[in-house]
C-alpha cells in the first residue's frame, strides 16, 4: 500500500526543493541552452539538406543524356536510367523542401522560444530575489529589535543594581534615593518596551518566514516547474515537427523509389537486342558464292579480270604523268549509284533543294530515317491543316461581321498556310519515293567477292597497243614501267602492247606463260 506522504511528495516534489533553488535555476538555464543547441542542430541539418540537394542536381546534370548519345538512349536500360535520374531530381527537390521547412518554420520558432524562456526565467529569478530580500529585511529588523532589547535589559539591570546599593547605603539623602528609583523604573519601562518590540518583530518575522517557505517560495518553484514543463513540451513539439517535415515528403520519396523500380522493371534484354538489330541491320543480302576459275584452262586465256584491266589503265595514266607534266591523268568521279548505295563519301547526299535523302545509309537504316521524317512531316501537315481550318472559321466570322477584323488579311494567312501544306506534301512525296527506292534495295548483295571476268577485245587491245607505241616514239611513258601489282598470269592490254612492240605488224603472238600461240 502506498503511503499518503509519498503521494504528497510526488505531487509537490518541487516544494521540497526550497533549499535547492539555485540548482533548479542552473538546470533551467541548461535546458534553455539545450533548446538553443537543438535550434543550431536544425540550422546545420538544413544546410546539409541543401548541400545534398545541390549535389544531387549536379549529379543529375552530369549523368544526363548528351546529344551525341541520342541513339543509345533508345535502349530500355538507358530509358530506365534516365527515369532514375529524373526521379533523383525530384528527390533533390524533396530535400530542398525539408531544408526550406526547417529554416523558415522550425528554426525561427525555436529561436523565439529561447528568447521567451530566457525572459521568463529572468523574471522568476527576480521574484525569488525579491522574496529573499523581503525575508532578509524581516530578519534584520528582528536582529535590530533583539539588540535594542538586550541593551535596554542591561541598562535596566544596571539601574536596578544601583538602586539596591543606594537603598542599603545610609549615607545618601532621600532625594538621591528617589532619583535612583525613578531611573530604575524608567529603565525598566524602556526594557519592557524593547521586549514588546522584539516580541512583535519576532512574530512578524515568523509570519513572513512561514509565508515565504509555505506559500511564496512553493508558488515560485511551481512557476519554475511549469516553465520547465513548457520548455520540455516545446522542445518535444519542435522535434516532432522536424520529423513531421520528413514524414510529409516521405510519401513523395517513396513514390520516386517506386517509379525507379517500375522503370527498372521495364528493362527488356530481348527488346534491346532487337532494337540493336534494327539500328545496325543494313538490309543487304550476303554476297554470292565465289566461282572457281582455273586459269590454266585454255578457255580462260582470252579473259581477264576487270580489276586487272582497271589496274593497267591506271598504270598507263600514272606513267604518262611521270614522263610529261603536260599530260595529266583524269580521275573518275564517284558514281551516284555508288554513293546512293552506301559507298564513297561518308557525308549525307543532299538534293538540289537541300533535302536529305540519307543516301549514305544502308537500305534498312535509310528506311527507318525516312519513315521517321515522313511521320514528322505528316504531323506538321496535320497541325497546319488545323490552323488553316481555324483561319477559315475566323475568315467567315470577319466577313460576316467586319467589325471583328480584316477578313482579307486572314485570307492571306490561309493561303500562306495552303502553300506551306502543299510544300510539305511535296516534300513528303519525295521522301516516299526515296523510301520506295530504299525498300527496293533491301536484300540486294552489297558486293561480290568474285572478280568480274570479261573477254579481251582484240580490236581495242591492238588500238591501245598502237597508241602506246606512238607514246613511246614521242618519249612519253615507258612500257618497262609496270605496276608492281600487275597480274602476269592473264592477258591484259599492256602485256599485248609490250609484246607487240618487238613484232609490230605481226598477227602472231608468242605467249610463254601459258604455252598458247595464236
Amino acid at each position: 500500500m502506498i503511503d499518503q506522504t509519498e503521494i504528497d511528495i510526488k505531487i509537490d516534489d518541487w516544494k521540497n526543493l526550497w533549499d535547492k533553488i539555485e540548482d533548479v535555476s542552473l538546470h533551467t538555464q541548461k535546458g534553455i541552452i539545450y533548446l538553443e543547441k537543438f535550434g543550431q542542430f536544425l540550422k546545420e541539418r538544413a544546410l546539409i539538406e541543401e548541400e545534398y540537394a545541390s549535389k544531387l542536381r549536379n549529379l543529375f546534370k552530369k549523368s544526363g543524356a548528351k546529344k551525341k548519345d541520342e541513339d543509345d538512349q533508345s535502349f530500355t536500360y538507358a530509358i530506365a536510367f534516365q527515369s532514375m535520374l529524373k526521379e533523383l531530381e525530384d528527390l533533390s527537390k524533396q530535400h530542398e523542401s525539408i531544408a526550406e521547412s526547417l529554416k523558415q518554420e522550425i528554426v525561427p520558432d525555436v529561436s523565439s522560444k529561447c528568447r521567451n524562456f530566457q525572459n521568463l526565467r529572468k523574471q522568476r529569478l527576480n521574484d525569488w530575489q525579491e522574496l529573499n530580500s523581503l525575508l532578509d529585511n524581516h530578519r534584520e529588523n528582528i536582529n535590530k529589535m533583539r539588540k535594542n532589547y538586550e541593551k535596554a535589559f542591561k541598562e535596566a539591570q544596571m539601574a536596578h543594581i544601583k538602586y539596591e546599593k543606594a537603598e542599603k547605603n545610609m549615607d545618601i539623602s532621600r532625594a538621591e534615593l528617589d532619583k535612583t528609583k525613578e531611573i530604575k523604573n524608567y529603565k525598566r519601562q524602556q526594557c519592557l518596551a524593547a521586549r514588546d518590540s522584539y516580541r512583535a518583530s519576532v512574530e512578524v518575522f515568523n509570519s513572513a518566514e512561514n509565508e515565504h517557505y509555505q506559500t511564496k517560495l512553493p508558488e515560485l518553484l511551481e512557476s519554475m516547474r511549469l516553465l520547465e514543463v513548457v520548455r520540455i513540451s516545446d522542445i518535444k513539439k519542435c522535434m516532432l515537427k522536424s520529423v513531421e517535415v520528413e514524414k510529409n515528403v516521405m510519401k513523395f520519396r517513396e513514390m520516386c523509389y517506386e517509379n525507379m523500380s517500375t522503370a527498372i522493371d521495364e528493362i527488356n534484354p530481348d527488346m534491346d537486342t532487337q532494337l540493336l538489330k534494327e539500328m545496325l541491320c543494313t538490309g543487304y543480302a550476303p554476297p554470292d558464292d565465289d566461282n572457281y576459275i582455273d586459269l590454266v584452262d585454255p578457255k580462260y586465256n582470252n579473259f581477264e579480270t576487270s580489276a586487272d584491266f582497271n589496274s593497267k589503265r591506271s598504270t598507263i595514266s600514272s606513267t604518262s604523268s611521270k614522263n610529261d607534266g603536260s599530260i595529266k591523268s583524269i580521275g573518275r568521279k564517284p558514281s551516284f549509284t555508288l554513293n546512293f548505295f552506301g559507298g564513297g563519301s561518308s557525308q549525307k547526299v543532299v538534293t538540289s533543294k537541300g533535302e536529305k535523302n540519307y543516301a549514305n545509309l544502308p537500305p534498312l537504316q535509310r528506311c527507318r530515317k525516312l519513315e521517321s521524317k515522313i511521320k514528322e512531316i505528316e504531323g506538321d501537315i496535320t497541325k497546319k491543316e488545323k490552323e488553316r481550318e481555324g483561319l477559315k472559321r475566323m475568315h467567315d466570322a470577319y466577313q460576316s461581321n467586319p467589325k471583328l477584323g480584316n477578313h482579307r488579311q486572314v485570307e492571306e494567312y490561309s493561303k500562306e498556310h495552303s502553300r506551306e501544306i502543299a510544300r510539305l506534301c511535296e516534300k513528303r512525296e519525295k521522301l516516299k519515293r526515296y523510301l520506295n527506292e530504299a525498300r527496293c534495295e533491301i536484300n540486294t548483295p552489297k558486293s561480290s567477292r568474285t572478280k568480274e571476268i570479261k573477254p579481251i577485245n582484240f580490236t581495242s587491245a591492238c588500238s591501245l597497243r598502237n597508241t602506246t607505241t606512238t607514246m613511246h616514239s614521242s618519249g612519253i611513258g615507258s612500257t618497262s614501267e609496270t605496276s608492281p601489282n600487275e597480274d602476269r598470269y592473264s592477258y591484259s592490254d599492256i602485256s599485248v602492247s609490250s609484246m607487240g612492240s618487238s613484232t609490230l605488224g605481226s598477227s602472231t603472238f608468242n605467249v610463254t606463260n601459258n604455252g598458247y600461240q595464236g
